[in-house]
């Protein structure tokens, strides 16, 4: 059954974040579709800093009504979510855009900045630092460019203040952020240029693990302009100032406001708005990726590459698997888990790397040297690079949650089997509990699954997932929420006596 919630009815989840998921909805009054961003009142509790992000968003959309800017509707607020509403988009995003085409034509590719850039105008004029600019917050709606995912914004008092919060995604942060320096309004157009650089060639101009790695990179400032997608020499220099490692030296927005003729936008004092607007956080889909014949089709480089998107779906199941569980555990018992999962991920994310690396010597240099100049490895190494980097700053954040009564001793494989062990027969338990619906029971159910499959996550793999698939396609994880609850619980009893 569809949840409602004041006059929407939530659809399906098309995206989710760190704090929660976005829906696509149905207005009832009216034959209206919008997108609602959900987040429980307790994560505000446990992570100090999402009251002002939530407040800074809210704050700024309210006061923007610009077409190259996602619009908010409103705010709701019940007795245990936020429900922040925006308008939908219907194109998907640019990233998405990406994955299907791997790089676009220069003049597609310019044509987008531009749009981008109306946006951004807005911002600037506002003096406010966006922080997150990257491809998954560029939306596509009626064929038009959105700026999207507010959510680490920070208003400025004058354009000449700075910030000094490390927040976004490393590879699209300016060097001064990384560094952990005083940042300015130039931060964002030192990320427009990694987008640009992406659109061009499907890459980042410069990826690491680490941030120390990624810092030297940037240092060195050796931009390599591909062949595989030329471009002008007009676009290679303002690639190069865009992505100007010291700040100071960096284009100005002016300038690259007057560099494309960006229209000019009116004062972006709110105007005309509706009152009722105020009332009080993607899956990188790599199914398009092959070894193309006749290029790199031996045998050793294929294998290798389907050894990478195996550790993917890997990678993707134990961070589905700890969000689901962050969502609903919220004792101090159920935390030892949470720390075991943290594990899992920690482990895979080091094991991606060392294959990127090609560090066990799966291939002779040779060999994977020639690899790397393959269009396809490339994009598959962004994608990982990009998702274990995100990985680590969600641990990290998780780390410097508060720890009164948090045991965070290191887990053993031993100890993360017992407590999931413990935690399946106390859920199963707790069936006929008063506090526990049917539904409820389900998703408990669903949950015990998960956590039962990390315990020997590789033999689930092999055993019941489709490799060339996308973790969002896999028919195992379909029929857990297809299936009633009798036929889970018998399922999920069935393993808990082979476990």
């Amino acid at each position: 059954m569809s949840k409602v919630v004041d006059n929407y009815v939530l659809e399906n989840v098309v995206g989710s974040g760190q704090f929660g998921d976005v829906y696509k909805a149905k207005r009832l009054d009216k034959d209206e579709q919008v997108a609602i961003k959900t987040i429980r009142l307790d994560k505000f509790k446990n992570t100090p800093k999402l009251h002002e992000m939530t407040k800074n968003e809210v704050d700024i959309l309210t006061k923007i009504d610009n077409p190259h800017i996602i619009k908010l509707h409103k705010v709701l607020k019940t007795q245990n979510h936020i429900y922040i509403i925006y308008e939908l988009c219907n194109g998907g995003n640019l990233e998405q855009l990406l994955d299907q085409k791997k790089f676009l034509p220069e003049a597609e590719a310019i044509g987008y900045l531009k749009e981008i850039l109306q946006g951004c105008k807005v911002l600037v004029q506002m003096k406010i630092l966006h922080r997150d600019l990257k491809p998954s917050n560029i939306l596509f709606h009626n064929d038009r460019i959105k700026v999207a995912d507010f959510g680490f914004c920070k208003p400025l008092t004058t354009a000449f203040d700075s910030a000094e919060t490390m927040v976004g995604s490393p590879i699209y942060m300016a060097p001064e952020i990384l560094r952990g320096q005083p940042y300015n309004l130039r931060a964002d157009l030192y990320s427009l240029g990694v987008v640009l650089y992406e659109m061009l060639y499907g890459v980042c101009p410069y990826e690491d693990s680490t941030i120390p790695g990624l810092l030297s990179q940037i240092q060195k400032g050796k931009l390599v302009f591909h062949n595989y997608n030329k471009i002008s020499k007009a676009t290679e220099n303002l690639l190069r100032r865009m992505l100007e490692p010291l700040q100071a030296k960096r284009i100005e927005w002016s300038e690259l406001f007057d560099y494309f003729l960006v229209d000019s936008i009116p004062d972006a004092s709110p105007k005309n708005l509706d009152p009722n607007r105020l009332m009080v956080f993607p899956d990188v889909n790599l199914d398009n990726i092959i070894v193309k014949p006749g290029i790199d089709s031996e045998l050793l480089q294929q294998n290798f590459i389907e050894k990478l998107l195996v550790l993917r779906l890997k990678h993707q199941y134990i961070w589905r698997t700890f969000k689901e569980a962050t969502d609903n555990l919220q004792n101090v018992k159920n935390h030892r888990i949470i720390l075991g999962l943290l594990k899992n991920l920690n482990d895979v994310s080091k094991e991606i790397l060392v294959k990127l690396k090609n560090e066990n010597q799966d291939l002779t240099k040779g060999e994977f040297d020639k690899l790397k100049t393959n269009f396809d490895y490339s994009r598959i190494m962004s994608i990982l690079l990009k998702e274990t980097s995100e990985t680590n700053i969600i641990m990290n954040q998780y780390e410097e949650l508060p720890s009164q009564a948090i045991d965070r001793n290191p887990i053993t494989a031993v100890e993360f089997q017992v407590l999931v062990k413990e935690f399946v027969n106390d859920m199963l338990a707790d069936k006929f509990s008063a506090n526990v619906d049917e539904s409820r029971f389900k998703n408990n159910l669903i949950l015990a699954n998960y956590f039962m499959d990390m315990v020997a996550v590789d033999e689930v793999i092999n055993s019941f997932f489709n490799k060339s698939k996308s973790i969002n396609d896999q028919s195992y994880l379909a029929n857990l929420y297809n299936w009633n609850t009798d036929s889970i619980e018998e399922f999920v009893r069935f393993k808990l006596a082979t476990f």
